[in-house]
């Protein structure tokens, strides 16, 4: 059974590939922080798109997603073990 959101203590979002739809999903971003303060939200992205989440209150931390790689995909994958995500 899936745990009710007031529940989650990690969630990690993996963010779009492109700057503009990055800056786009930005609300979605908003909404979460507002209805999961307790949470720690970690953002999965590419690291060429940090800046521009970077200095924003969405997330507590960020984790490359660059994956185009098995080397890439095992970083990130190491990266996400670390912050135990729901």
């Amino acid at each position: 059974m899936a745990p009710k959101l007031t529940e989650i203590e990690t969630l990690a979002i993996r963010c779009p590939n492109w700057v503009g739809d990055i800056v786009m999903a930005t609300p979605v971003f908003d909404c979460l922080r507002a209805n999961l303060p307790r949470t720690r939200i970690i953002g999965v992205l590419k690291r060429s798109a940090r800046g521009i989440v970077n200095d924003g209150p969405w997330f507590d931390g960020l984790v490359d997603g660059n994956d185009k790689s098995w080397a890439d995909f095992r970083r990130m994958r190491e990266q996400l073990r670390t912050w135990s995500p729901d």
